[in-house]
């Protein structure tokens, strides 16, 4: 059985481009740093992330971290000399305290 050519010739898809890989020093270099560590939270609300670029801006800061950085810093002084207390103020349906029972208060 004969193979018959096609009249026109097949157009190839090209496949993907590889990508260069990511140069990772820098987060490796930030980790070997005595002292400091990367911190990441969840379940911070769109809003208040988006204010807190917001005040980073304002401040033309390079970005929203050093503005949670000093309040988190201000906020454990304020605790530590006993002018702050957060007592969380119910039990979730799995028995553990809370400081946000309802996700709405916000």
């Amino acid at each position: 059985m004969d193979r018959q050519k096609p009249s026109e010739p097949r157009t190839t898809i090209p496949g993907p481009q590889p990508q260069a890989r990511r140069n990772r020093n820098w987060e490796i270099e930030q980790r070997s740093r005595p002292g400091l560590c990367q911190i990441s939270f969840r379940g911070i609300p769109d809003i208040i992330r988006d204010e807190l670029l917001f005040i980073a801006r304002s401040y033309r800061l390079p970005n929203r971290d050093e503005v949670a950085r000093v309040w988190l810093e201000h906020a454990l002084a304020a605790h530590r000399r006993g002018e702050i207390d957060y007592p969380p103020t119910k039990v979730s349906e799995n028995g553990k305290l809370t400081f946000y029972p309802d996700e709405n208060e916000l």
